[in-house]
């Protein structure tokens, strides 16, 4: 299986929020589903610019992963594949966000994915992602 980087809930409401969703009867994986996907669909665009100033054959480009699969781990643990598909091409995507010996690392590129302005704006939607799915129970 390829390696891809992977987000996950990390914010610190997630409890409160996942425990409020289980008493209003909602389904949990639902909603953790809805806000890795939307983690996934925040990021993957900023990758792609970030990526097109290097290509050269394209290959790693087409290695981003496009589709968002979200995995359960155990039944309160789930992550989301981002970034690049490291079986497919995605290997060059490693040097070019930290660097060679000989050649300055893209910054911006890894910014896109493990930035902290990225981590913070990760959180918020997965927060509302959740709290919209929490308001849809109570309002219904």
């Amino acid at each position: 299986m390829a390696k891809k980087s992977k987000f996950a809930f990390r914010f610190d409401e997630m409890y409160d929020l996942a425990d409020r969703i289980e008493k209003a009867g909602g389904d949990l994986q639902q909603a953790a589903d809805k806000a890795l996907r939307d983690t996934h669909d925040y990021i993957t665009p900023q990758l792609s610019t970030g990526i097109a100033r290097h290509v050269a054959t394209g290959d790693t480009k087409e290695s981003l992963v496009q589709s968002p699969k979200v995995e359960w781990l155990t039944p309160l643990k789930a992550q989301v594949n981002i970034g690049f598909d490291l079986g497919d091409g995605g290997w060059p995507s490693i040097f070019l966000m930290w660097g060679t010996p000989k050649m300055a690392p893209d910054v911006k590129l890894r910014k896109a994915a493990f930035g902290p302005g990225v981590k913070r704006e990760v959180a918020r939607i997965q927060r509302e992602a959740l709290e919209a799915f929490l308001q849809t129970l109570t309002r219904g």
